[in-house]
């Protein structure tokens, strides 16, 4: 649906709250700053189902959002918070300060100011409390003795006697548990019925298996029952199971011919480089090939080679081994080492060498000073002298 124009947004905020399904979560996900102010600007003009899915939908906005829309849902609380509906108005009010503390206001001191319903309301609910008293116990007294139980000013009879009440408050709707939980059985036990006429079914089709035969032999046609002459080709003639008949005998077995027709003879093929024509020749100097043991299956063999060597042999090449392995680690330890002298002499020679070039620099620097010196000292002479007689003509 188009959400360009303030036309389309209006169509489309509106279909989406007429619905008595929970949209508040999808809407949220598609508000921008655009359409918020859009929304803001037509919002005295939404009925009171699009108004509270407005409000609601602003429970759902992502954080990476909030900073962009927190200034149009503050505008759109504050509109809502003097609306002309109730349900709207509370809503306002108790999301006045969500976008910005993230929590809710349930301060009804501030909800007063904005309208006289508010303490009218709590003045009725104040009086019927104290006129009543609760009459229920909360979740946490389960955990506690009844000696620990906070003391409350306004209490009923049956919260003092710790009774359960047997007030009406509502009537239930539908069919109850009992009715719902003997449907169920009543369906378990059809289902179960017919599971048992299913396996009856089966067990009276397949023949017994006897230790002679197997499952699948027995629900195989006998090949002694052939069709009768002019049957359909793989029926099998009726059988009587009555006790007083005997089962009709099916027909002899056709005699087998004696003058078979064998198929015609293949021609010879001609030579291929697939096939060899010519007989194998034998040689006698050829080796004959190894043979396998009849215990091994084929293609199961594989070729080893093993060597014997003496255990003393075995241990002088293991230490010979380990002895090499140590000495090359030292080797390359050794190595190490020397680089790493090496690069330490680099370093002192180099910072030797700075050293040595400060020095010279410094010294040529003094020695300059000093030779530039008396010069400077007679400049200065000169140029008193001068001003002194200057002064005196």
């Amino acid at each position: 649906m188009e959400k360009t124009t303030p036309e389309g947004i209006r169509k489309w905020i509106t279909e989406e709250f007429v619905n008595t399904s929970w949209r508040s979560q999808t809407v949220a996900q598609e508000l921008t700053h655009d359409i918020l102010d859009v929304i803001r600007a037509q919002y005295d003009s939404y009925d009171k189902a699009t108004k509270l899915g407005v409000l609601f939908s602003m429970l759902y906005v992502r954080k990476v959002d909030l900073p962009v829309l927190r200034e149009n849902m503050i505008r759109i609380l504050q509109i809502a918070s003097d609306d002309d509906d109730d349900w709207v108005r509370i809503v306002g009010n108790a999301l006045k300060d969500f976008p910005i503390t993230n929590r809710f206001n349930f301060n009804l001191q501030d909800w007063n100011k904005s309208s006289d319903s508010y303490s009218f309301m709590m003045e009725k609910i104040t009086g019927a409390i104290k006129t009543q008293g609760f009459g229920f116990h909360l979740d946490e007294f389960i955990m506690m003795e009844s000696e620990n139980w906070p003391s409350i000013a306004y209490v009923s009879e049956s919260y003092r006697s710790n009774r359960p009440t047997t007030k009406k408050h509502f009537t239930p709707r539908g069919p109850l548990r009992k009715g719902r939980l003997a449907e169920l059985l009543a369906l378990c036990d059809e289902e179960k019925r017919e599971q048992l006429v299913e396996m009856a079914d089966v067990s009276s089709t397949t023949p017994p298996v006897t230790p002679t035969t197997t499952a699948f032999s027995a629900a195989l046609p006998s090949p002694t029952r052939l069709p009768s002459v002019g049957a359909r080709p793989g029926s099998l003639p009726p059988r009587k199971y009555s006790t007083g008949e005997s089962m009709v005998r099916p027909p002899a077995r056709p005699q087998s011919n004696l003058f078979i027709n064998r198929p015609p003879a293949r021609r010879p093929s001609g030579p291929s480089f697939l096939r060899q024509t010519n007989p194998v020749r034998f040689n006698p100097t050829q080796p004959k090939p190894p043979t396998t043991p009849v215990d091994v299956p084929k293609g199961f063999m594989r070729p080893s080679r093993t060597q014997m060597i003496d255990f003393n042999d075995a241990t002088k090449l293991q230490q010979n081994n380990v002895d090499a392995i140590d000495k090359a680690t030292q080797d390359l330890q050794a190595q190490q080492e020397a680089r790493r002298q090496q690069q330490m002499e680099d370093r002192k020679r180099a910072l030797e060498e700075q050293r040595r070039a400060r020095q010279q620099e410094r010294e040529a620097r003094a020695a300059a000073a000093a030779a530039s010196g008396p010069g400077r000292a007679k400049g200065r002479r000169r140029s008193s002298v001068s001003s002194a007689s200057e002064t005196a003509h």
